[in-house]
């Protein structure tokens, strides 16, 4: 059986992006958290997909291992990139924290998300760094979303 081929009809911009964007891999966010990023000028992006997604640069939430290979992530996007600022996206019901603490309490998200904002500075503390909490603006689907800044 031969190998299917798709073209996709996007325009493609040789230059890389100077925001990475981190956030959760939970599907029925990633529409919105797209979205935000275009309503905020950011057309392209380089993208860390993960669940828990900025969670996992704290070491209050997850082991030394996947710090470190979130770190590592980071460090080569920003350095090989030029990055100027990462957008750091957490949102409500997030079964990363569910399984890891038995609930997920938007408190300790709002922590966590100042917490990995703080590592990725002491790291590269020439980046904009910002960070928000996602959740549905209603029980409606058709109602969207409403992305909260958590600032420090």
């Amino acid at each position: 059986m031969a190998a299917r081929t798709h073209t996709v009809k996007c325009p493609f911009d040789p230059r890389k992006p100077a925001t990475l964007a981190i956030c959760c891999s939970d599907g029925r966010y990633i529409r919105a958290i797209e979205q935000f990023l275009f309503s905020q000028g950011v057309d392209d992006h380089d993208l860390i997909c993960l669940p828990g997604g900025p969670a996992r640069i704290c070491h209050e939430c997850a082991s030394i291992f996947e710090v470190s290979v979130a770190m590592e992530g980071i460090d080569y996007l920003v350095e090989s990139h030029a990055t100027q600022s990462v957008l750091l996206l957490a949102h409500d019901d997030c079964g990363f924290y569910k399984k890891r603490f038995g609930e997920c309490d938007s408190e300790r998200q709002k922590t966590d998300l100042l917490r990995a904002r703080e590592r990725i500075l002491e790291r590269h503390s020439k980046l904009k760094v910002a960070a928000y909490l996602a959740r549905p603006a209603s029980g409606k689907k058709q109602d969207g979303f409403i992305l909260q800044e958590i600032c420090v």
